[in-house]
């Protein structure tokens, strides 16, 4: 077991200051369900990155209003315009977690035409979890043209 220790010395104490900002799974988990809310919501201490830059376009492809400023880290989105279900696989080849967008159109819209998720390819990351639990709500589905059509 030795040749797991980590050993550490230096004997200067650690000064500074860091900013710690939202975590990518939170922000990409969060952000989907504003299209269940009947009113503009803000989120915060957004990290800027590609996934959070994609889920924007894919809000404003189904028709929500978006403010986002990645500089002051912060997203509102008004999801009252919203009338489309629609997803592409342009869109969301680019991220694995598009796959939130299920439950939030459904719960919007009562039907969800969303493209298989994408992302990089980091090894098998299952989203069987999300399957299992729409099944228990005796969804339908059909897939065709790389899109998962839940109904």
């Amino acid at each position: 077991m030795d040749r797991y220790k980590l050993l550490i010395t230096g004997g200067n104490p650690l000064r500074g200051e860091t900013c710690v900002y939202g975590g990518k799974n939170t922000s990409v988990a969060v952000l989907p369900a504003i299209l269940l809310c009947d009113e503009p919501c803000t989120v915060e201490n957004l990290p800027d990155i590609e996934d959070v830059h994609v889920m924007r376009e894919m809000f404003e492809l189904l028709g929500a209003k978006v403010d986002y400023d990645p500089t002051g880290r912060r997203m509102t989105v008004d999801p009252r315009p919203v009338t489309g279900f629609h997803v592409p696989y342009q869109y969301t080849q680019r991220m694995r977690a598009s796959y939130y967008l299920w439950g939030a159109l459904l719960g919007r819209c009562g039907q969800c035409e969303v493209g298989y998720p994408g992302g990089c390819a980091i090894g098998n990351r299952p989203f069987e979890q999300h399957v299992k639990g729409l099944r228990r709500h005796d969804l339908r589905q059909r897939h065709a043209g790389g899109c998962g059509y839940l109904f």
